[in-house]
C-alpha cells in the first residue's frame, strides 16, 4: 500500500515537473517570437510620442520633422 502510494506521488510529481518544462519552454518561444515581430514592426524601446517634441517644429534634435 505505501509503496504504491509512493509510486503515484512521484509519478504525480514527475508529470507535474514535465508540464511545467513544457510550459516555460513554450513560454520562451513565444516571449521570443513577440520581441522579434515587435523589433521588425520598430516599436522597441520608448515609444516614439516620448521622443518627439511636435512644439518644437524644425528643431535639430527633433527627428520627426526636417529642418
Amino acid at each position: 500500500m505505501l509503496k504504491s502510494a509512493v509510486e503515484l506521488l512521484g509519478g504525480l510529481f514527475f508529470g507535474a515537473l514535465v508540464l511545467l518544462i513544457g510550459f516555460c519552454a513554450v513560454g520562451s518561444v513565444v516571449a521570443a517570437l513577440r520581441a522579434v515581430s515587435r523589433a521588425a514592426n520598430g516599436t522597441e524601446g520608448f515609444p516614439r510620442t516620448l521622443l518627439v517634441r511636435p512644439g518644437r517644429v524644425g528643431h535639430p534634435m527633433n527627428p520627426a520633422r526636417k529642418a
